[in-house]
């Protein structure tokens, strides 16, 4: 599973979801985060909210391996 910021990254620099290569990725990025990265991304507005986005999506797929 790719990290947090390289999943935004990737997402911005991408035109359309129809040419992305991470597209299982960005679903289970939805399943977590209800957004798209490009959105989660933009919102960020400090370097604590980007923190605690990196360690929710750390846990989200701890718990998903376990499954």
């Amino acid at each position: 599973m790719k990290n947090y910021c390289d999943i935004c990254f990737k997402c911005n620099d991408t035109e359309t979801c129809y040419t992305c290569e991470q597209f299982d990725d960005c679903v289970k990025f939805k399943e977590c985060f209800g957004h798209i990265p490009s959105k989660m991304w933009g919102a960020m507005a400090s370097f604590d909210d980007i923190l605690r986005c990196v360690e929710k999506w750390r846990v989200y797929n701890e718990q998903t391996v376990k499954q």
